[in-house]
């Protein structure tokens, strides 16, 4: 990856599709410089999640009010309205070459606790394939934090899962 002024360094570029309620609902870790290419096939990841989402809704728990599913990052960041998109469950999609403000409280809250409160300021396994899984991991990683801290992963939460058929 090119760096400023300065030459190269080995790196990566992080494409991730973020919810509303800060979960990173899709990723793919590239090598790409900019991320411009990548618009359309993290377009079609969120619609592959919100299908996901939408067909295995969340249990209703008590912590839940009667008639609504919890948040489940079905209103997507990374501006294009689709049919498609519109209709499977994301409502608005932002896309930018990481220069508009609008999205940056969105887009890089889930960054920002990866690199400052998980401490995980670079990736330890090194090739394309084992670090994308690295990545996917730590998103993983990030992705409960968020559930546990905003209480959308509960108890009982767990126990409605748990005895829901498969």
């Amino acid at each position: 990856m090119p760096v400023r002024g300065v030459g190269f360094i080995q790196g990566c570029n992080a494409q991730n599709v973020i919810s509303d309620d800060k979960l990173v609902i899709a990723t793919e870790l590239t090598q790409d410089t900019t991320g411009t290419q990548w618009f359309e096939p993290m377009l079609a990841a969120a619609l592959d999640a919100a299908t996901l989402i939408t067909a295995h809704p969340p249990p209703e728990t008590s912590s839940t009010p009667a008639g609504q599913n919890a948040p489940a990052g079905q209103d997507s960041t990374a501006g294009q309205d689709s049919a498609a998109a519109h209709d499977s469950g994301i409502g608005q999609f932002l896309a930018d070459a990481g220069y508009c403000c609008q999205r940056g409280h969105i887009a890089e809250t889930p960054h920002g606790h990866i690199k400052h409160n998980m401490g995980i300021r670079q990736l330890s396994m090194r090739g394309m394939p084992k670090a994308a899984a690295e990545w996917t991991f730590t998103c993983t990683v990030c992705n409960l934090f968020e559930a546990i801290t905003t209480g959308h992963l509960t108890p009982a939460t767990l126990a409605a899962l748990a005895t829901r058929p498969a």
